[in-house]
């Protein structure tokens, strides 16, 4: 008989962790032995185009999808709660809108909510083998007090010293989860230092990412021509304060008053989007890096560049940057602990300093010393271990035990 898989997950729009979920799935939905089903709080994102037939799309029932909805839509979920005899949803969809407009207007802090949000989320119907929170905070909740399975795992995809987050609320799931995952030593250490966890029941597997599928769908075309003579630079992440684009604005100032002709193609989406658009257009950048938006198939921009930039103020694992060695690009990254586990400083990359100074200094030098760059490629080239391979086997090993 085959066993039980559940996987649950926010969405599958554009991220690190949505990618290395649909690749993970592909690659288990082929095994005979599982059956594969996958849980999504909101059924949307570019990602589900990419899921694979065999996998099951499990929906929320429609109140609990409408308790975190859209908040233009206020009105029409309490019109439904109130129609459906259901005032206590009613009461707790408003009372967690209020909540979340408090903090994040007023005390310009993340609200999770759970507490209003589970009154909407029932068992989930059935048993599984393993049931897996591919994300933290809400899908780890939901896991641990509405899905019936006989282990629980949580994946964590940030280093918890960067977030806010509710402590005792991941103290109680990450306690009765049998195994939380981190995606990198330096995540998991950040686990055990703040829960006191058992070091025994965190396990590091690194994010998936299938090295072939990203050099095949790098060869698609775009719409941007590289012009002779012009340095051309990519950084792939959602427009946020942690994927640091605002330092990359001063690197191609810096750039540009020093003489060096770039075009920086800015490859997401985000809440920075507009603000870092007004900055791109007061330093005078507008035809020199360009926001290009959020793309499924972010890889032909990659292969175009000379140089991936990365200037992440904090990572769980870096996804882009295990890409971006996919295409044997030269990288220059954040010098931040989970780079350190994916390049080695002046051996396959330059780590260095996040300021806009210090980027724009190691893309002139890595620019102008071909010799090095050459090494980086001939080194990236030569890593010969597909990069999904040993952590689909852990990921294997994790799921038969």
């Amino acid at each position: 008989m085959k066993r039980r898989i559940l996987f649950v997950m926010e969405s599958l729009r554009i991220g690190g962790a949505e990618k290395s979920l649909v690749t993970i799935l592909s690659r288990l939905s082929q095994e005979p032995e599982w059956e594969i089903e996958l849980l999504l709080f909101q059924p949307s994102g570019d990602f589900i185009s990419y899921l694979p037939r065999n996998v099951r799309l499990l929906r929320l029932p429609e109140a609990a999808m409408r308790m975190f909805g859209d908040p233009k839509l206020l009105f029409d979920d309490l019109l439904f709660f109130l129609r459906c005899g259901q005032p206590h949803l009613a009461f707790a969809r408003l009372a967690y809108f209020v909540c979340l407009a408090w903090h994040k207007c007023i005390l310009r802090r993340e609200y999770i909510g759970w507490r209003w949000i589970r009154k909407a989320m029932s068992q989930l119907p059935g048993r599984y083998d393993t049931a897996i929170s591919f994300l933290e905070k809400k899908t780890a909740y939901f896991v641990i007090e509405r899905v019936n399975a006989a282990k629980k795992i949580v994946w964590i995809h940030i280093d918890y010293r960067h977030i806010e987050y509710d402590a005792k609320l991941d103290q109680w799931a990450f306690a009765l989860a049998d195994k939380l995952v981190a995606v990198s030593a330096a995540c998991r250490e950040r686990l055990l230092e703040l829960f006191h966890l058992p070091p025994e029941k965190v396990c590091v597997i690194p994010n998936m990412v299938d090295r072939a599928l990203i050099r095949s769908m790098s060869l698609e075309s775009t719409a941007i021509s590289p012009v002779e003579g012009r340095l051309v630079l990519a950084t792939v992440a959602r427009l946020t304060a942690q994927k640091g684009i605002d330092i990359a604005v001063d690197a191609c100032a810096a750039l540009k008053r020093s003489g060096v002709s770039v075009l920086w193609l800015v490859v997401g989406d985000g809440e920075e989007y507009l603000p870092l658009q007004r900055k791109i257009a007061a330093c005078g950048l507008s035809g020199d890096m360009l926001l290009l938006g959020a793309k499924s198939n972010p890889y032909p921009y990659m292969r175009l560049a000379d140089i991936y930039v990365q200037p992440s103020r904090f990572e769980g694992f870096g996804i882009t940057i295990a890409e971006a060695k996919a295409l044997e690009k030269p990288i220059i990254a954040a010098d931040i602990p989970a780079f350190h586990e994916l390049l080695q400083n002046r051996q396959n990359a330059l780590l260095v300093p996040l300021d806009g100074a210090s980027i724009a200094e190691a893309i002139q030098e890595l620019h102008q010393d071909s010799e090095m760059r050459s090494r980086f490629i001939k080194t990236l080239g030569a890593e010969t271990d597909e990069p999904g391979s040993s952590p689909y086997q852990a990921i294997r090993e994790l799921l038969a035990s």
